[in-house]
């Protein structure tokens, strides 16, 4: 894989992870507490926790799927 994204973009998607991973912690640990009550927020907490890994992960290599497609991302 090679960087097609430079500094302003890594810090972005970094950025962004770090947020749906706090979010995805945020969602397991309402869940757990039994705030949220329901068996389909075991799939929010999936959904925000991959995209957020996925998103340290391209942040961290300098990569971006969508660009490598050939959309043009803002950063």
């Amino acid at each position: 894989m090679q960087c097609n994204i430079d500094a302003r973009g890594k810090r972005a998607r970094l950025l962004t992870g770090l947020g749906l991973t706090t979010a995805a912690a945020g969602v397991l640990a309402l869940r757990l507490a039994g705030v949220l009550d329901g068996p389909w927020w075991w799939w929010v907490v999936a959904a925000l926790g991959s995209m957020g890994v996925t998103a340290i992960l391209g942040g961290w290599a300098g990569w971006c799927g969508l660009r490598a497609m050939g959309i043009k991302t803002p950063l």
